[in-house]
């Protein structure tokens, strides 16, 4: 986990809000660019409902294989925590 979770949790809830607010049709993705798991403790609270797919080392095989691959794992986020593995990209579709 990252020295700073503090800190990607209140980066975490300001882009929800923000995403909520600005564009309540569209698409946004927290990235993460570290080597190590990074858990956003409850500030994705306004994303709650929105589609979510993660791309990461357990799924980029199946994203990669075939050009729906990203969106056969997406599933409704339901709010709460989220936990990140190292260099994953998470996608938000809100409105969709």
């Amino acid at each position: 986990m990252s020295a700073h979770p503090t800190a990607m949790s209140e980066l975490a809830t300001r882009l929800a809000v923000d995403v909520v607010r600005d564009r309540p049709k569209g698409e946004s993705a927290i990235v993460l660019l570290t080597d190590g798991a990074q858990r956003v403790e409850g500030g994705l609270g306004p994303l709650a409902g929105a589609r979510i797919a993660v791309l990461d080392e357990s799924t980029f095989e199946a994203c990669a294989s075939r050009p729906e691959g990203f969106e056969r794992g997406e599933t409704s986020y339901r709010g709460g925590d989220l936990t990140l593995a190292p260099f994953a990209v998470a996608r938000f579709r809100l409105g969709q």
